[in-house]
């Protein structure tokens, strides 16, 4: 979020834990912390039994198969310029410049 939006926040375990949003966030945001946070959780479930914390890379790569699926789901629903289409954008662009 901080990377798409220039601004800081402030996770809290129960952001994490349970995706309870404390504070005052636009609908995107609140949508962009909500995905990106799940997709943290899935990848973190399917470590926990490992004993080690996830690669960075692994937690992105889901983030970016989540991006990639409410991408086609809006492209299903014929809603594809929607905002938060664009907020998806903006990380893909953030990403694809930290890459290079």
């Amino acid at each position: 979020l901080e990377e798409i939006k220039k601004q800081k926040t402030e996770f809290q375990p129960e952001l994490f834990l349970l995706g309870i949003i404390k504070g005052k966030y636009s609908k995107t945001d609140r949508y962009i912390i909500l995905h990106i946070t799940t997709a943290a959780r899935i990848i973190y479930s399917q470590h926990w039994k490992q004993g080690d914390i996830p690669q960075e890379v692994a937690v992105i790569r889901k983030i970016l198969d989540c991006a990639e699926m409410d991408r086609l789901t809006l492209e299903l629903k014929d809603r594809e310029e929607s905002g938060y289409h664009l907020v998806w954008y903006i990380w893909f662009n953030n990403r694809k410049k930290s890459n290079t």
